[in-house]
């Protein structure tokens, strides 16, 4: 579980848990609605994570920040694309699972 170090959870950190979810699902890809969902269980969300978010008023801060995810480009060699209504890992991601001790 990533505890994020700060009052709110970094775009860094989000990002992080959502790699880390993504590898836990089949073809590496899941919903928006199923990382809102499973996310929590990935990363420590704080207080300001959970308030309205002034950019989609309808969605929290982390729900507008794990939907700009794939916008962050590479990390560490890894990255996540959108597809369809979700984010999916890149293919060649999917097989390194070293860096989270796979």
């Amino acid at each position: 579980m990533i505890i994020p170090a700060g009052d709110q959870s970094t775009e860094s950190e989000i990002e992080l848990a959502v790699i880390a979810y993504l590898r836990t699902c089949a073809y590496g890809e899941a919903s928006f609605k199923a990382l809102f969902f499973n996310l929590p269980s990935h990363i420590k969300l704080t207080p300001i994570d959970r308030e309205v978010s002034r950019s989609r008023p309808a969605e929290m801060k982390w729900h507008a920040i794990v939907r700009n995810v794939y916008r962050s480009g590479i990390r560490d060699g890894l990255f996540v694309k959108r597809r369809g209504g979700g984010l999916q890992l890149a293919s060649r991601v999917k097989a390194d699972t070293s860096i989270f001790g796979g």
